[in-house]
């Protein structure tokens, strides 16, 4: 199963896509603080284990009149009826050796009939990257459970929707409806790893515990963890730049080039966390659009296979894939994606009533955009400017508002309170004035279009 590419394009263009759908109201929303403990900590270890031992059964498809059942040997248990046979087995995993994230797993165990998904043999897949492989059916509980992220559980239980974990350009999971039921993460997991959709139970020790698919040719697979054992570290060392970046919560404003206005204007914000630096270039990222509606939660879906998903989860590599951070800040010449950016100087620059020192980067993306960026010394991006080279005019901007947490359960205000204390760099207007204004400048549009045409 393939997702939306919009995924896993830069950063600058995916937020563009998430937001540019609808013009934003501007919030007034509360938030908690700036200083979030815990927020962009090291991800020292994570325990994987060493021996799995899964229960497997599949389920051929209906037979056409006439044919006979078939008999199993070995480790199979043929349970047939007049119309089908169910196969099971044992599967076995064992983590051969490891080096860093990479595990060599041996697979052993009778693979039944119909399920090409699996197979025996030795692999090599990386533990972070490859999360819920069918070569090693286990996720970084960190990913899930971040200790240090205290609405992530009410938001996985309160949105009827999809989260999105997307680890390299080729590598996503679509968790649809998901919830914890005592602990356990329970969902429909699509993925393009197993080839299909199925339904999982995931503990918090970031293990399958159970599946249950349906194959390409009508048969079913199930599978079920009977014993785990032999605990494993993996260890991982992040640099202090880079932990310094992510150690806050980072809300954005997403400026687009509207003709109508002939400028950039706001039309959506983005928050973005990082619960966790893995290595020196590499952080577990949540981001969610926000989209304030009376009465209705901040966070917006965004459609992806069908699903509307309202939190993305990824492994950024900070060197590889644009976000808002750039460790090697200070450098004369950096990467940022495919992108070669060149250091102009340094800038004290004023984003929304905020001060910063910055450096200022500048280069030509696709040979068609210009990519400008400032940045301060522990390497947050403050704000980007993509201009088009041909048109010679803005296309998109990120501002950064604040240091700064909304919640993706907070409650936006019903319609009738409005104005106060704002997170959003611009209160809400007051409806009835808005009636007016919207009014009052259709009637002008009229008039001007009625002068223009008697002359």
């Amino acid at each position: 199963m393939r997702f939306s590419p919009t995924v896993n394009r830069t950063l600058t263009i995916a937020l563009t896509l998430l937001l540019l759908a609808y013009a934003v109201p501007l919030a007034s929303v509360s938030h908690v603080g700036a200083q979030q403990s815990g927020l962009g900590a090291p991800l020292n270890k994570v325990i994987v284990y060493k021996d799995l031992v899964y229960e497997i059964k599949y389920v051929a498809p209906l037979k056409t009149t006439g044919q006979t059942n078939t008999t199993t040997t070995n480790s199979s248990k043929p349970n047939a009826t007049a119309s089908e046979t169910t196969y099971e087995s044992t599967l076995t995993y064992k983590v051969v050796s490891v080096e860093g994230p990479l595990l060599n797993v041996s697979i052993e165990g009778r693979i039944p009939p119909g399920v090409t998904v699996l197979a025996n043999g030795t692999r090599t897949l990386d533990i972070i990257r490859e999360p819920l492989s069918p070569y090693y059916p286990y996720i970084p509980p960190q990913f899930l459970y971040p200790v240090n992220m205290t609405n992530i559980t009410e938001l996985f239980v309160t949105q009827l929707g999809g989260v999105l974990i997307s680890t390299s350009d080729n590598y996503s999971i679509l968790l649809v409806s998901p919830s914890f039921v005592n602990g356990t993460l329970v969902s429909t997991l699509s993925s393009n790893a197993w080839n299909g959709s199925a339904q999982v139970k995931i503990g918090p020790n970031g293990l399958l515990e159970s599946l249950s698919m349906s194959t390409a040719n009508g048969g079913t697979i199930e599978m079920t963890l009977m014993n785990y054992s032999n605990p494993m570290a993996l260890s991982f060392n992040a640099g202090p730049q880079i932990l310094n970046a992510a150690s806050q919560p980072l809300l954005y404003a997403v400026k687009t080039f509207v003709p109508l206005y002939n400028s950039l204007q706001v039309t959506g914000y983005l928050q973005f966390v990082i619960p966790y630096v893995i290595t020196n270039d590499s952080y577990l990222a949540y981001y969610y659009a926000i989209r304030p509606q009376g009465g209705q939660y901040v966070d917006s879906p965004q459609g992806v296979s069908g699903v509307p998903v309202y939190l993305f989860i990824k492994v950024v590599n900070a060197t590889r894939d644009p976000s808002v951070i750039l460790p090697q800040a200070g450098q004369k010449v950096v990467r940022w994606g495919n992108t070669t950016l060149t250091l102009l100087g340094t800038q004290n620059i004023t984003v929304l009533s905020n001060s910063y020192s910055t450096f200022v980067y500048t280069g030509i993306e696709n040979r068609t955009q210009n990519v400008t960026l400032w940045v301060t010394p522990s390497g947050v991006v403050v704000r980007e400017l993509v201009t088009s080279i041909i048109q010679k005019a803005p296309i998109v901007e990120l501002e950064l508002v604040k240091p700064v947490l909304v919640p993706a359960t907070q409650t936006y205000p019903s319609p009738v309170n409005f104005g106060g204390q704002t997170t959003l760099p611009y209160k809400v207007v007051n409806p009835e004035t808005s009636y007016m204004i919207a009014v009052v400048f259709a009637i002008v549009v009229v008039v001007i279009a009625t002068l223009v045409r008697l002359r």
